[in-house]
């Protein structure tokens, strides 16, 4: 199939600039990795402990560590629904946001690599109080 051959290109293209690049780069690219992956031991043993710590550095010099924008998630989800309409009487339209989450039988939008930032905004405001 045509989307199969182009991904079967990219690999040995891929594999080609790998081939090419210079042994500095790799060298420096190999030590950088292998740094990362001895500071996040640490860090993927409290992802996999029963009392995790949040926002928690496990290094002196903070290469490395934990981030946890909500520690808990409520049970009972609020959000603020924003409407309009043409006379005070309605009737009343609800405003739709891409990626608020809203209906929670609507499949999970993809966003990437955008951030939607008022979507975010509303919920996180109804979250507040």
């Amino acid at each position: 199939t045509p989307m199969t051959s182009s991904f079967d290109a990219s690999l040995k293209s891929g594999s080609m600039q790998l081939l090419h690049t210079p042994m500095p780069r790799k060298v420096i690219s190999l030590a950088f990795f292998m740094l990362m992956a001895k500071l996040n031991v640490k860090v993927v043993q409290n992802l996999l402990a029963k009392r995790q710590l949040m926002n928690a550095s496990f290094d002196k010099l903070r290469l490395a560590g934990t981030y946890g924008a909500f520690g808990v998630v409520a049970e009972e989800r609020e959000e603020l629904i924003i409407e309009s309409a043409v006379d005070a009487n309605g009737p009343w339209k609800e405003y739709n946001f891409n990626v608020k989450p809203g209906d929670v039988n609507r499949t999970p939008r993809w966003i990437s690599p955008y951030h939607h930032r008022i979507d975010w905004q509303l919920w996180i405001s109804a979250q507040t109080g």
